[in-house]
């Protein structure tokens, strides 16, 4: 009943893993090209991480398509970078990000009829 973020009841508690073993070089080549592909495709602005959960179109093209890359409120701006992640220019408040978010569900949704999943959950 394992899948993709899919454990019992949508949390994972612990896992044991199985590792290959390979020569420590190779093991910091393999991580070197991984935080290069990150660096290239993510923002270096600080950010909460990826914002909506992909479905079946990645959620960053479905926003960007909604033509809403670089727009800003408050301190918060939806990356120029990657549609799927908001990062804080300066000041950002929970409440700029969160506008934004609702900004993204909504437009997503007016236009693709598509409902966005959040990748995190407001605790008031």
């Amino acid at each position: 009943a394992f899948g993709y973020r899919q454990g019992v009841q949508g949390i994972v508690l612990g896992a044991k893993l199985r590792l290959e073993r390979i020569e420590k070089y190779a093991s910091l080549e393999k991580a070197k090209k991984y935080l290069q592909s990150r660096r290239e495709k993510q923002p270096r602005e600080h950010s909460l991480g990826s914002v909506f959960k992909n479905g079946s179109v990645p959620s960053g093209k479905l926003i960007d398509e909604c033509g809403l890359k670089g727009v800003r409120i408050g301190g918060a701006k939806i990356s120029e970078k990657h549609a799927n992640f908001i990062v804080n220019m300066g000041g950002a408040t929970a409440k700029d990000f969160l506008s934004l978010v609702e900004l993204c569900e909504r437009e997503v949704f007016d236009k693709y009829n598509v409902k966005l999943e959040r990748e995190f959950v407001v605790i008031k």
